[in-house]
């Protein structure tokens, strides 16, 4: 007999990076949330080795994200393509050395547990309720709620096998999230289907943590060979990893010997005495997207929704957006500010964003991949006669919840990140987000405060939000409440760039939209509130 009922705001099912975050974010706004995850502990090694100032923002947001970037690596070397003879094909250089326009470096590579500690903490910290060791068997989509059933799981003490036990809990949310990989129970349970873009590759994949350094030139790189195409990089400053990719008539468990490992790496002069094996496993490459990414109140998200190869670096970094664009808007619907088919505008925003991603890594694999010498060879000539892959940005949010011109076409720069810089308010210096508070609406003046041109339904709406407004004042100006000193000129910057008096922007960092003069802001706040069908009243009160 299964024990009583347990009732939460939202499940999620599976614990990794983007659970992780989706966790902390629901948490935080104030929502209960559950989080299952069939492995009894946090998997403490790395899968993804890349990481950007927009996924360290979404970080920042619920945890100490400086401690985290304190172990990483900022790339500021190029990543090089190069051939077997080592003559360079495609370089992606890194950007400027300067902060992006979240607050950070632009680019970092990292050992990704301690990204995942972070995470885990601000989950736990705001009062998640974190449930390792439990597997999802059962979901019972209904009206207005959804049924689960989680068992027990325990590991094997001989072996990583995970054993059922005969202890089950029901548990009851209003919505449920399935973030539980490629392989997806939730998935498969809602009958959703996958698009296959028709990849499938197996690479060798060997982590090590450095003992003594060892000089690299180049320090990260594509070796496009075809006798065996492989990859170099840092992970932070204490790892680093190999991959190979597995050719046909190799045998998966002779590679997953370390004997094998210890023979390829001898290449690059890494051996026992300067480096300790942390991990090794034959990984498989995929890419395959998801049709739906809702039937109802189940969602899915990250590799639940979407598998990407590895060579744009940006299948974790996806399932951490998603997490960013799905936390906000569950929350308004679940304080009911919002109508559900605000939840629409998940997968509106966030497919496009991947489908490019996951393009442009299958481009750049097939110039990595090539087997046959004599198209590696042709590919080579015309790469180093200057053929370029065209690494086009990943695209801006044209649908969903942005602000329009008359034509109905995004105005811009609605619907690209908004900026976090250093400023001082009374309460002392540092990054904007710290000072005042991430993930909500946030209203940026200058020339003027929110209360000098906004009605008191459009303040009453932004109260509402729980949004916080700050005027921008300059660097040398004493700030009052309210107010922050722009010390590192990136939002006076941001404001003659676009021509703008005051910015709006989402709780997931994205600009809603913009006003050329502060009299307009009234304008674009009813906007906003049209777009996201706020109701007339808080039917449950906010819920911070």
């Amino acid at each position: 007999m299964l024990p009583e009922t347990e009732e939460f705001d939202v499940a999620i099912v599976g614990y990794g990076p983007g659970a992780q975050a989706l966790t902390a974010l629901l948490a935080k706004f104030g929502r209960s949330v559950v989080a299952l995850e069939r492995y009894p502990h946090l998997y403490n090694l790395p899968r993804a080795g890349h990481i950007d100032h927009e996924a360290i923002r979404i970080a920042q947001a619920v945890g100490d994200a400086e401690s985290m970037v304190d172990t990483m690596w900022e790339v500021r070397d190029t990543y090089v393509w190069q051939n077997q003879h080592g003559q360079v094909l495609m370089e992606q250089p890194a950007h400027s050395p300067t902060e992006a326009i979240s607050g950070w470096f632009s680019d970092y590579s990292m050992w990704q547990p301690n990204f995942e500690r972070v995470l885990d903490e601000g989950a736990r910290g705001a009062g998640a309720d974190v449930r390792l060791g439990w597997e999802v068997v059962g979901i019972e989509p209904a009206e207005d709620h959804v049924e689960v059933v989680a068992c027990r799981v325990d590991q094997d003490p001989d072996s990583d096998r995970l054993l059922r036990s005969e202890e089950y809990v029901r548990l009851r949310a209003r919505y449920l999230v399935g973030a539980d990989g490629a392989n997806s129970f939730v998935r498969s349970s809602q009958g959703i289907p996958r698009a296959d873009h028709g990849l499938d590759e197996e690479w060798l994949v060997v982590d090590l943590e450095t003992i003594e350094p060892v000089s690299f030139e180049p320090n990260i790189a594509q070796i496009c060979d075809p006798n065996r195409p492989r990859l170099i990089m840092p992970l932070g400053q204490t790892h680093r990893r190999f991959e190979w990719m597995v050719l046909p008539g190799d045998s998966a468990e002779e590679l997953a010997r370390p004997e094998e490992a210890w023979r390829l790496l001898q290449e690059f002069g890494v051996t026992p005495e300067n480096h300790r094996i942390a991990r090794q496993v034959v990984y498989g490459f995929q890419a395959k997207v998801a049709r739906h990414w809702r039937r109802g109140r189940v969602f899915i998200s990250g590799d639940a929704a979407h598998t990407m190869p590895p060579y744009a670096g940006q299948g974790m970094l996806s399932s951490v957006r998603d997490s960013a664009n799905l936390a906000w808007k569950l929350d308004l619907v679940l304080r009911g500010l919002a109508p559900a088919e605000l939840l629409d505008s998940y997968e509106a925003e966030r497919r496009p964003h991947v489908q490019h991603w996951t393009e442009l890594s299958i481009a750049e694999g097939a110039v990595s991949c090539e087997l046959d010498p004599q198209r590696a060879a042709e590919r080579d000539a015309r790469m180093l006669a200057g053929e370029d892959l065209g690494h086009a940005a990943p695209p801006d949010l044209d649908d969903g919840v942005v602000l329009r011109d008359e034509a109905g076409a995004p105005r811009r720069p609605a619907g690209t990140l908004g900026p976090q810089g250093r400023v001082r308010s009374p309460a002392g210096e540092g990054r904007f987000d710290d000072l005042f508070g991430s993930s909500r609406f946030t209203v940026l003046t200058r020339g003027g405060s929110v209360g000098d041109v906004l009605g008191e339904a459009e303040l009453r709406a932004l109260e509402r939000l729980d949004a916080v407004a700050v005027e921008i004042v300059a660097a040398d100006e004493q700030p009052e409440p309210g107010q922050a000193a722009d010390v590192g000129a990136v939002y006076t910057a941001y404001f003659d760039e676009h021509d703008a008096a005051a910015v709006l922007v989402r709780p997931d960092f994205y600009v809603f939209g913009t006003a050329a003069e502060l009299a307009e802001l009234g304008a674009v706040v009813r906007e906003l509130i049209a777009l996201l069908g706020l109701s007339a009243e808080d039917r449950e009160g906010s819920a911070r």
